[in-house]
């Protein structure tokens, strides 16, 4: 694929960055094993949380309640009307979250570091394989990738939508990776979210939403659960909201996410429910299940019911939960989840070792080409 042409207008941010500079004085010294580990982890805890809230899919808590009481295992995912067309899927297989996730882990992997011209690439792969639990934006930009279109064009940008689903954060765990290996401040690659946002997102809340997580994951990636500070994670997401803010100006709605995300400690406060009232039930769009998730985790972080809690609060339960397991698997590595419940998750081995090449490649050449 030919290098691709940029809008310089949508790259530029129109006034002057916050600092970017995260509070990280406790931030571990990632060893090559360290980071083999914690990147096992996050995958893990990002496929389980998919597989488990795929079935439940944009169902309520009340809903939830009544039919399943509470969800420790894999259910039957045929149960998601969502997913009508694929009637084969067997329990405990995954979606969009983690496969797409792995794609972009895929790129990093094939080039040594950031290309949109790789990321675009493996998304049609992707594509091809399957489009189980895509969204329609991501796969109208995929079908205009296929089709030679080029990103940042109007000609492209009339196929988008204007969607501002999860489409983003929940592919940006190898974003954050390649900062943990590149030591690169999360909070300095605005402009790289924004390019991965362009093939299917072209929006502020897209673009902020992607920026947060990608922080949240660096601290998780770089941090114990000592060294762990709920007022210092807040601090750096509220920053990336700040940078986030600055792409697509001429689409930002009121500093929507920032608000949102800044209302996440007095929601976690009070409970479960006020979480669900605050950030609209979790639903498939960003400004509410982003915040809603990151305050599940929050909320009680060191303990693994909070991946399960997530996804029997309803709304868009796969994204919800992969965004929670990431965390949690990022913070805690590889033997976070029981794993008589991770070793029955379709194709997490495969999974386990594209994550392990992304490594190799990365540890091989200490972290760029």
């Amino acid at each position: 694929m030919a290098e691709m042409a940029r809008d310089t207008n949508a790259m530029v941010p129109t006034h002057p960055l916050p600092a970017t500079t995260p509070h990280v004085t406790r931030a571990l010294e990632i060893t090559p094993s360290l980071f083999r580990d914690r990147l096992d982890g996050l995958i893990i805890g990002l496929a389980l949380g998919d597989s488990l809230g795929l079935p439940v899919e944009t169902l309520t808590k009340q809903q939830i309640t009544e039919e399943f009481g509470t969800i420790r295992d894999f259910l039957e995912p045929r149960r998601n009307s969502h997913i009508a067309d694929f009637p084969d899927l067997k329990r405990g297989c995954y979606s969009d979250d983690a496969q797409l996730s792995i794609a972009m882990f895929d790129a990093f992997s094939e080039i040594g570091t950031f290309s949109i011209d790789a990321i675009c690439r493996a998304h049609i792969k992707a594509m091809e394989d399957s489009v189980l639990g895509w969204g329609g934006s991501t796969l109208a930009g995929v079908k205009a990738l296929q089709a030679g279109l080029t990103p940042d064009t109007p000609e492209f940008r009339a196929q988008l939508g204007s969607g501002t689903g999860n489409g983003i954060p929940m592919k940006s765990a190898a974003l954050a990776a390649w900062c943990v290996a590149t030591k690169k401040d999360p909070l300095s690659i605005g402009e790289q979210v924004r390019q991965l946002c362009s093939i299917s997102h072209p929006n502020s809340n897209s673009v902020t939403a992607g920026l947060v997580h990608v922080a949240g994951l660096h601290y998780c990636l770089t941090h114990t659960p000592d060294s762990f500070a709920i007022g210092e994670l807040m601090e750096l997401l509220i920053q990336a909201c700040k940078i986030g803010s600055t792409f697509y100006c001429d689409t930002a709605v009121d500093d929507v996410l920032l608000e949102r995300i800044s209302a996440i400690p007095e929601a976690m406060k009070i409970g479960d429910d006020a979480i669900i009232d605050a950030f609209g039930g979790g639903s498939c769009s960003v400004i509410d299940s982003l915040p809603f998730s990151y305050a599940f985790f929050l909320r009680s972080p060191f303990e693994p019911q909070s991946l399960y809690r997530v996804i029997e609060a309803g709304g868009d339960t796969d994204s919800n939960g992969a965004i929670v397991g990431a965390l949690q698997g990022a913070l805690f590595g590889a033997s976070f989840y029981e794993d008589t419940l991770t070793q029955r998750i379709v194709g997490l081995d495969t999974l386990r070792a594209k994550i392990r090449t992304f490594a190799d490649v990365m540890l091989q050449q200490g972290g760029e080409k």
